[in-house]
């Protein structure tokens, strides 16, 4: 799901991969090598949000789809997530975590 998101990214932000890569404060032999499954996502967090600032992505559903837990970067996310539930008892746990995260219902199956 890591390389669909930044693929469809480059591709709407019509940005190449060196590009990418370098703004995002990587290596682009690395980012190649990610994208062709052959290494694992970035893990931290800085740079992830970076990446999803450059490809006009949501920087929650980019770090979603690397598998990585939630940390400090994201803990405003969390925060305003944890009152819209308690907020409303009817929100189901799961399934709208993940659409207030993602901001998006397609992809959220893909992430339960």
């Amino acid at each position: 799901m890591f390389v669909r998101l930044v693929e469809e990214g480059m591709k709407k932000t019509g940005l190449s991969l060196r590009t990418v890569a370098r703004e995002a404060g990587l290596d682009p032999s690395f980012l190649s090598k990610v994208l062709s499954l052959k290494r694992s996502p970035p893990s931290e967090e800085k740079c992830l949000k970076k990446l999803a600032e450059i490809l006009e992505i949501n920087p929650v559903l980019l770090s979603i789809s690397t598998g990585m837990k939630f940390g400090p970067v994201w803990e405003e996310d969390r925060a305003n997530f944890k009152n819209e539930r308690s907020q409303n008892r009817n929100f189901p746990r799961k399934q709208k975590k993940v659409e207030y995260m993602t901001g998006t219902k397609e992809l959220s199956e893909d992430l339960l």
